[in-house]
Formats: structure tokens, C-alpha cells, sequence
């Protein structure tokens, strides 16, 4: 597969390689899909080697592909061009070129061109191909001139975006400012509620302590209020006790002084039925009166005794009431 013996090979300087074509389209054809194949690096020995030459002899040649990349070459020194056909620059549109290199002002060979091409037929070819890349030219012009009127809408709505960014921008900075705000303010608070909290839980403390102490104090006041009236209750069942002494002792006085009144009546009876131991009866009558009056005055001692303990029975009976209360 040697260069200068296949027209069909082209090269071309891409990716800082010089790499080798094979084209199935015949010169002055349109380029279909397919037309053009790769088939990689040049290899010296196997696509550029004569036998009497050596890879130095390119150096000129290689020189001008580097600084013509959109340039494919044969060894007839026919060109074919490529341009990107649209601003993406994704898709490429290939024609012939109208000139045609002299490879042997690089120090090359050239082979000659096929003598049964009618040159009037490719004129009119290339003509017609002119016109059509004219036409596609147009085409492109237009859509360019559509892409650019669609890029100016584009710039005008981003830098309406860009606006609105700037105004969400300042409203999110006036918000940050406002969210500081009250962070700090919720900061106070937080740091107001604690103090605040911890004097209610100091006064708290301190209050709970006052209560336990009142509360020993009511117990202490309890105690002794409950051992003075275990006092008093004792002191009420002893003068009860003394009240129920008195009140037998009155009754047996009372049963005493009834038998006297009784013995008296019988005397008095028999006084009647004996006058003439009048004397001795006047005198059994006096000494009678005698034991019946100190009977009275004892009895009335005994009642003045019962007053003066019912009295202060009553007396215990109130105090206690209060204690109560």
C-alpha cells in the first residue's frame, strides 16, 4: 500500500500525526457517506518507502501538511478540503480544491494525473460543487444569522437571569442579615431564660429550704402540742377522778345526813312519847344539831370543793379546744 503508487491515498497532518486516507470518491465527485476511511499512522517502510529513499525526504512536505490541517494530499498532488459546517463545529463538509500541489518542490516524486480526465468536465464539476457549497453557504449564513438572533434572545434572558440572581442574591443576603438578627436575638433570650431559671431554681432552693424549716418547726410545736395535751388529759383524768371521789364522798354524806334527818324525825317521834327524858333527849337533840351542822358545813365544804374542780374542768376543757383549733 504505497503512497505514490495509489492515488486514492491522501495525507494529512492530525493530532501532530501525519495519518493516511483512503478515498472511494473519484476527483471532482461529490463526497458521500462513507467516502473517506482512515487507515491510521504512516508508516515509512510500508506506505512512503521507494527503496532509494529515506523519511527525511518529507521532512518539507510533512512540514506544509502541519501547517495546512484541513488539507488532505495525494501523491497526484490533488487536494480535497474539509471545514466544520456549523457553529457546534460537530459536522464536517469535505470538497476538491481547485489547486493542485507540484510534490516535487518539496523534493518528491509526483505521479502523474489520469490523462483521460476530460478537464472540462471537471471544470463544470467544480463548478457545479462551488455552487452547491455557495448554496450550503447561504444555508449556513442563515442559520447562523437564526443562531445569532437566537444567541441575543439567549444573552438578553440570562442577563435577565442574571438580574433576578443578583436580586435573589441581595434578598438572600437581606435574610441572612435578618436570620443573624434573630439568632442573636434568640441568643439573649436563651441566655436570659437560663439566668432567669437558674434564680427561680436558686429562690426555689432556698424557699424549699425556709418550708423544711418551718415544717421541723410545726413538727417540734406538734410534739410538744400533743405532750402538753396528753399533759392536760392526764390532769382532766385525775380531776375527774377527784370529782368522782367527791361526788361518792357528797352522796355518802348526803345518805348520812339523811339518816341523822331520819334518826331525828324518830327522836322527835319519841320525843312526843317521852317527855319526861326530856332533858336527855334535848340533849341527844343538840348534840344532834351539833353533828348535823357539821355535817351541812361539810357537806357544803364538799360542794364548794365539787364547783371549784367542775370549774376547772371547764377551765382544761376550753384551753384544750384552742390548743385544737
Amino acid at each position: 500500500m504505497s503512497f505514490f503508487k495509489d492515488p486514492e491515498l491522501f495525507l494529512t497532518y492530525e493530532a501532530t500525526q501525519i495519518k493516511l486516507l483512503k478515498i472511494f470518491t473519484k476527483f471532482g465527485d461529490p463526497f458521500k457517506f462513507g467516502a473517506i476511511a482512515p487507515i491510521g499512522e504512516v508508516m515509512f517502510s510500508v506506505h512512503l518507502s521507494s527503496g532509494n529513499n529515506k523519511l527525511s525526504d518529507f521532512d518539507t512536505f510533512f512540514g506544509y501538511l502541519s501547517r495546512n490541517p484541513n488539507k488532505y494530499v495525494n501523491c497526484q498532488g490533488l487536494v480535497i478540503k474539509w471545514a466544520y459546517n456549523d457553529v457546534e463545529r460537530k459536522n464536517v463538509t469535505h470538497t476538491w480544491s481547485a489547486e493542485k500541489l507540484n510534490l516535487s518542490l518539496f523534493g518528491l516524486p509526483a505521479a502523474p494525473v489520469d490523462p483521460c480526465a476530460n478537464e472540462k468536465e471537471l471544470a463544470e464539476k467544480l463548478a457545479a460543487d462551488v455552487e452547491e457549497r455557495n448554496q450550503e453557504k447561504q444555508v449556513l449564513e442563515k442559520r447562523i444569522s437564526d443562531l445569532e438572533t437566537t444567541n441575543a434572545a439567549l444573552m438578553d434572558e440570562a442577563k435577565k437571569v442574571e438580574n433576578e440572581k443578583n436580586d435573589l442574591v441581595k434578598n438572600l443576603d437581606a435574610e441572612k442579615a435578618e436570620r443573624l438578627i434573630l439568632q442573636t436575638t434568640i441568643a439573649s433570650l436563651e441566655a436570659k431564660i437560663s439566668t432567669l431559671q437558674e434564680k427561680i431554681i436558686c429562690d426555689l432552693k432556698a424557699e424549699n429550704s425556709t418550708l423544711e424549716g418551718e415544717v421541723e418547726r410545726m413538727r417540734n410545736e406538734k410534739s410538744g402540742l400533743i405532750k402538753d395535751l396528753e399533759e392536760e388529759k392526764a390532769k382532766v383524768l385525775i380531776q375527774e377522778k377527784t370529782i368522782s371521789d367527791l361526788k361518792e364522798e357528797n352522796s355518802t354524806l348526803a345518805g348520812e345526813v339523811e339518816r341523822v334527818k331520819n334518826e331525828k324525825e324518830a327522836v322527835m317521834k319519841d320525843l312526843d312519847g317521852e317527855k319526861a327524858n326530856g332533858l336527855a333527849l334535848e340533849k341527844t337533840i343538840l348534840e344532834l344539831k351539833d353533828e348535823i351542822a357539821a355535817l351541812e358545813d361539810k357537806n357544803n365544804e364538799l360542794n364548794e370543793d365539787l364547783d371549784k374542780w367542775t370549774h376547772e374542768i371547764s377551765h382544761v376543757h376550753s384551753k384544750l379546744s384552742r390548743k385544737k383549733a
